[in-house]
């Protein structure tokens, strides 16, 4: 998977978009803020943090090799991460 001009002009409008929300709206901000921290709370746990601190993985090896990664979400963190992860069924 490669990145296009189409990828970094998305990411550029999303940036710009989230400034003016921090600076027009910050209520809205941290209303984001409070979901983000929320969503992320399970990766402070000891054996997130215990697994975590020992990879090796680097996600840009995979990326510049166009792999295809898939993550296993238990059921419970399902609506968490179904903003980050695209999902599919399993069968």
């Amino acid at each position: 998977m490669s990145v296009t001009r189409s990828d970094y002009a998305f990411i550029a409008e999303q940036g710009r978009w989230l400034r003016e929300v921090r600076t027009n709206a910050p209520r809205q901000w941290n209303g984001y803020l409070g979901q983000i921290v929320a969503a992320t709370k399970f990766l402070s746990s000891e054996e997130i943090r215990g697994k975590l601190g020992n990879s090796t993985f680097d996600p840009k090896v995979a990326r510049d090799h166009g792999a295809t990664i898939y993550v296993r979400v238990p059921d419970e963190h399902l609506s968490a991460s179904a903003g980050w992860l695209k999902q599919e069924g399993t069968g």
